[in-house]
């Protein structure tokens, strides 16, 4: 999985554990998202600089629905 992808379903299920009361992780399910966000980042420090500030405008810009 490519940086932006992990990044929209890592913020998703952030989201439902914040906010949706009968979202459970287990131990297991924790950890397993942690390395997938700390390879994730991994992934991204790889990315030329150019590419992540490209990202990171995209995200504080990006239209509002």
């Amino acid at each position: 999985m490519t940086f932006a992808s992990e990044f929209i379903e890592l913020q998703d299920l952030r989201h439902s554990a914040d906010y949706d009361p009968r979202v459970r992780f287990t131990r297991a399910e924790a950890l397993q998202w942690a390395a997938c966000a700390e390879a994730a980042i991994a992934g991204f420090r790889g990315v030329p600089r150019r590419d992540r500030k490209a990202f990171a405008v995209h995200l504080l810009l990006k239209r509002r629905s």
